[in-house]
């Protein structure tokens, strides 16, 4: 009798150390594939991003090489979620300032247009401030993607950078004007339709 009894508690040993061996095994699974999920998650989102810049840079090229004045217009699916979106006219002149001559900008929702009177740079300073080809900007808190397309112009042609708010829409509008080397910036911003 006392032979089996001592059995079952061995078995009882062994099956405890089997079920705790499993459930470490799956919590290191899990560990595991959700990490992996999410670095799937941003490599998508990543590719997302690209395919949107290139399919924009793209059409700004095809608007730059069609007929003076032509206007067109195009939606683009923006998966990411931004606040922003600005381009940005480069100084014909090196060393010329590209925004509020020096002085930080006061983003204006209204106008879409920066005014001077900040004490402490935006996002928007900070890609006015860039020594980098990129023109154009995709703001959102702290997080900052930038592309470059063909040279743009906007109304008044005064501004060098002109922002549009954008929402989780995910749809974004142009309506582009071919002005021979520059593409005139006529809306950008969220579909309506």
């Amino acid at each position: 009798m006392r032979s089996t009894i001592h059995g079952k508690r061995a078995e009882v040993t062994s099956q405890m150390f089997f079920y705790i061996a499993g459930a470490i095994v799956a919590v290191v699974i899990m560990i595991f594939g959700f990490n992996a999920i999410l670095k799937l998650r941003d490599a998508s989102q990543t590719a997302v991003d690209t395919k949107f810049q290139s399919d924009v840079a793209a059409f700004f090229e095809s608007v730059q090489s069609s007929p003076f004045s032509s206007v067109m217009h195009r939606e683009f699916r923006l998966l990411s979620s931004y606040d922003l979106l600005c381009f940005l006219k480069r100084s014909p002149t090196p060393g010329t300032p590209l925004c509020g001559n020096g002085n930080y900008c006061l983003y204006d929702a209204a106008t879409g247009a920066c005014t001077t009177g900040a004490t402490v740079p935006s996002l928007v300073d900070i890609a006015c401030m860039a020594e980098s080809e990129e023109n154009v900007f995709l703001i959102s808190g702290s997080k900052l993607q930038k592309f470059k397309v063909v040279d743009v112009a906007f109304l008044p042609a005064s501004n060098t950078i002109k922002c549009y708010p954008l929402d989780a829409s995910s749809l974004v509008s142009f309506e582009l004007e071919s002005r021979g080397k520059q593409v005139q910036i006529n809306y950008a911003g969220i579909s309506n339709g």
